[in-house]
């Protein structure tokens, strides 16, 4: 009896922008009283209506009774015996059917634990299931209740049809050209993703790690609606992870704010700009931890208000730090960040809010388009603001290399110009025990001349090739002075040598040129003691020799005269460092003992090869 009130009220179709044969029309009767039944409906005075203003929206506590009228569509049914009931996609639904005079039901909701329909990949915002003829109710009505929770939807988008045969998820070229983007923008973020990552575990910089977090979760919100994720790790609960997809925009915005922090250092350059971002990344704490309870205790509204106060949120505080990096920044690197956000925000607004309306585009959140292309440049610039600081700061460490490479040398070289000056002035003290007075005038004479060369050198640290052979001759003159010409010395210059093009680093022969007169000629006994200096042009080198007949090595070490000293002396090993400063090794530097045709030691020769 009750039953029959609601089966013979008066139906009204919904207009719908599609004129087909297949389509259903419908009535509604909204309600929030859970508990109702299809029977207490029916007795109720309240009737199913078209749709008018007062329920052109829908909210989450709404539950909305659908009573189908398949009059319409009856010739087209009676040519099968099933066929296949075409609906929007509702979060909660449930199907009322006929069978053995009795009143059964199905759930056809996409959080439903049973979901006895199958949403329509190709359209995302439609699902079907299938129906049989002896289903109908008194052989023309089919009832659903059904409830939209996790968005707002407008009930002008809701269409019902039939078809006989299940859908194939066949894109059409339409259908097509919509995903293709999204493929396309999945293999660039991929991508960069995966680069980046290699960068940071090469690198070690954070900003390439943060990058790679922040563009991952954005191909996943991009990818959200087309992808089933987290199937394989959360429980069979379809609400929980369509909650969390919806929630991957919030970890989009953290890894943006702390690529942000790391790659602008927002805390050292940009202290207001740092502290908006410090106060939004706290916002999204308490964000999420709201949202969290929102879910323990099925408040919808409440996630739905979330969910659209975030990019607002993030708009507002974003575009106040960029606006502050923009106005107060120097240097490229915050320009590209500029413009890459600028460039980011601006589709994110334009996908969320501009141009799009929900009553005349009931799939925006599935056209993306603009988001895409955004994200897509952004990106691109972001990529490209990346290898620019890494270049930038890559110039910076070598400057600071060389800044130190030139500081060492003049700490190397300090410490080898006391220990020739010691070593003059010992020679000094020598002349003046000895009552040499005339030498000594003479020696102090071009000592002084040296030693004048030497500090107007001192801020250098390399000379030109002839100022250094210069040296080194006022060097032997001092030292076959204090000797009393106790050996002789020849200086020999390549011919293809520009001894004043060349540089070379300062006073860098005068410790093997002092070893071989002190260890290798005035210990050997005899007249002929003779030390030959030759400069050699060679490949991106020049080839020094410094070659004596002195006792050689293994002589001298065994043996004391009045020169030697027992402290060790430092100047070679100096040198070497110096050499090796320079991007040498050891193996620049060559020490050769040699031998006469008796076998016994006739003199020693170093080669050095100083880079050019």
């Amino acid at each position: 009896m009750g039953l029959s009130l609601i089966l013979n009220g008066e139906i009204s179709g919904q207009k719908t922008n599609i004129n087909t044969e297949n389509v259903i029309p419908f009535t509604i009767f909204k309600t929030q009283n859970k508990s109702i039944s299809l029977q207490d409906l029916a007795g109720s005075s309240q009737k199913f209506s078209e749709l008018n203003d007062s329920f052109e929206k829908t909210h989450p506590d709404d539950i909305f009774w659908i009573k189908l009228d398949l009059k319409k569509v009856a010739p087209l049914l009676n040519e099968s015996s099933s066929w296949y009931l075409i609906h929007n996609s509702f979060d909660y639904g449930t199907l009322f059917y006929q069978k053995n005079d009795s009143i059964l039901k199905k759930d056809i909701g996409r959080f439903n634990l049973d979901n006895a329909g199958q949403r329509i990949k190709s359209s995302k915002y439609f699902a079907e299931v299938k129906i049989n003829q002896d289903t109908l109710i008194n052989d023309r009505f089919i009832f659903l209740k059904v409830q939209q929770v996790l968005f707002i939807d407008n009930l002008k988008h809701w269409k019902f049809t039939v078809d006989f045969e299940p859908s194939k998820d066949i894109f059409s070229w339409e259908e097509v050209k919509r995903v293709l983007p999204i493929y396309i923008f999945s293999g660039v973020a991929g991508l960069m993703a995966v680069i980046m990552l290699v960068f940071f575990g090469y690198f070690k910089k954070a900003e390439f790690f943060l990058y790679s977090f922040y563009v991952s979760f954005l191909l996943l919100f991009v990818l959200k609606d087309d992808l089933q994720l987290f199937n394989a790790w959360l429980p069979n609960n379809m609400l929980l992870k369509v909650w969390l997809l919806e929630n991957i925009a919030l970890f989009v915005g953290v890894g943006y704010m702390y690529f942000m922090i790391y790659y602008l250092n927002l805390k050292k350059n940009y202290r207001f700009a740092y502290f908006v971002i410090i106060t939004l990344l706290g916002f999204h704490a308490v964000y999420l931890i709201v949202d969290i309870l929102f879910y323990v205790y099925d408040y919808y509204i409440g996630h739905i208000f979330l969910v659209k106060a975030l990019p607002i949120f993030d708009t507002i505080f974003g575009g106040v730090a960029i606006l502050h990096v923009l106005i107060t920044t120097r240097n490229l690197i915050g320009y590209l960040f500029v413009a890459g956000s600028a460039t980011f925000m601006f589709s994110v607004a334009s996908h969320f809010y501009l141009g799009i309306d929900i009553d005349t585009d009931p799939l925006r959140y599935y056209n993306k388009l603009n988001l895409i292309i955004g994200s897509t440049v952004e990106i691109v610039i972001f990529a490209f603001g990346l290898t620019y600081k890494m270049f930038v700061d890559h110039v910076e460490r070598l400057n600071f290399q060389q800044e130190a490479f030139i500081n060492k040398n003049k700490a190397l070289r300090a410490q080898v110009n006391p220990h020739f000056i010691f070593n003059a002035l010992s020679s000094i003290r020598h002349l003046v025990s000895i009552d040499n007075k005339k030498s000594a005038l003479k020696y102090l004479s071009k000592f002084s001349r040296l030693t004048r060369n030497i500090l107007e050198s001192s801020l250098e640290t390399n000379v030109v090739l002839n100022e250094e052979i210069i040296m080194i001759q006022d060097y032997l003159e001092l030292e076959s002075l204090r000797f009393d010409n106790a050996f002789s010395y020849t200086i020999n210059i390549d011919e293809n040598l520009n001894i004043d093009d060349i540089e070379v680093p300062f006073m860098i022969l005068q410790p093997f040129v002092e070893n071989a007169i002190i260890h290798g000629l005035l210990p050997k006994k005899g007249n002929h003691k003779e030390l030959v200096i030759n400069f050699i042009k060679g490949t991106d080198v020049v080839i020094c020799e410094i070659d004596d007949n002195g006792v050689g090595r293994q002589a001298a070490k065994k043996r004391l005269h009045i020169y030697q000293k027992e402290k060790k002396s430092r100047g070679i090993e100096l040198t070497i460092q110096r050499l090796e400063s320079l991007g040498k090794n050891q193996d620049c530097i060559a020490i050769i003992d040699k031998i006469d045709d008796t076998e016994q030691p006739a003199g020693t020769k170093v080669i050095l090869e100083i880079p050019l």
